[in-house]
């Protein structure tokens, strides 16, 4: 931390993912092996990876694995450990990472005339809760962060049940990070309105909430009509699962000043760091 700005280091796409950090499906993350799976190659470029975040005294790591991100909070706590660890059990917990991050793309998207997605219609993601399911399933600690679903695109009774069973199957560690995203392909591929996405997005977390907390249901909106439903089994988490939100824009940073447990958001300069820090929570106060 400097001078109250949480500094964040970013291993981007030179983080394989070796046979053995989760079985049994070692091709989880990666379609094809290929020899980056090496442990020794992988365990050098992570223990590079930590050195940095120490030295920058950076309070999250995060390992980008396609998909899908693991990270530590604190890494220089954990880099003695991370030193000492048996090359022969490169196991995500007991490489003292504290959360696994699940990217969400239903579809991927080509280019369009002058539109260019920040991905290749060739790029493969995994469903999202299927594989926080998955690892929940093979670990005992570390979070399960959607990082972020696309909310607007979904059945917000669905999205609730799901994320309800993860974090009954993980005992309470997942986190749903939510955003409206970008991509408007995706939107009309799956037949939902990309204009009235924001407004949505604010219902839907309104319903969940509600699904998760109250005994019986009954809700009437602008998107949402539900009369006398019931969600069980409810989230272990009491009151309710963490819920963070993806803004970047002044409208979104103050719903997720408002609604939201926690901001999701990226910057690669210090100094906007701040701002965005300084922006956020003077939102936040705002809204008590």
């Amino acid at each position: 931390i400097e001078e109250g700005v949480v500094k964040v280091s970013s291993t981007h796409n030179f983080c394989p993912l070796p046979t053995g950090v989760v079985q049994p499906a070692p091709n989880l993350f990666e379609p094809s092996a290929t020899d980056h799976r090496e442990h020794d190659q992988w365990l050098r470029h992570t223990k590079r990876s930590i050195d940095f975040a120490a030295q920058v005294r950076a309070q999250v790591l995060v390992c980008h694995l396609g998909s899908v991100r693991f990270f530590w909070l604190n890494p220089g706590r954990k880099l003695k450990a991370l030193r000492e660890a048996n090359p022969n059990v490169p196991a995500a917990e007991d490489l003292g990472y504290d959360g696994v991050e699940v990217a969400d793309h239903v579809f991927g998207a080509a280019p369009r005339g002058d539109w260019k997605p920040t991905y290749s219609e060739h790029d493969p993601f995994h469903e999202t809760f299927t594989t926080m399911a998955f690892i929940a399933a093979v670990t005992k600690k570390v979070e399960l962060v959607s990082g972020v679903l696309i909310l607007p695109q979904r059945q917000t009774g669905v999205v609730a049940k799901q994320a309800a069973q993860v974090d009954i199957l993980s005992g309470g560690r997942v986190r749903l990070g939510v955003g409206v995203g970008w991509n408007h392909v995706k939107y009309e591929a799956l037949n939902e309105d990309w204009k009235t996405r924001g407004a949505r997005q604010a219902e839907q977390i309104e319903v969940m909430r509600k699904l998760w907390t109250e005994s019986q249901v009954t809700f009437r909106g602008r998107f949402h009509t539900l009369i006398d439903v019931t969600m069980r089994p409810a989230p272990v988490q009491r009151p309710r699962p963490v819920t963070l939100n993806a803004a970047f824009s002044p409208p979104g940073r103050d719903f997720a000043a408002k609604a939201a447990d926690y901001l999701f958001t990226t910057f690669t300069d210090i100094d906007k760091g701040r701002e965005q820090i300084a922006d956020i929570a003077g939102r936040a106060a705002k809204t008590g």
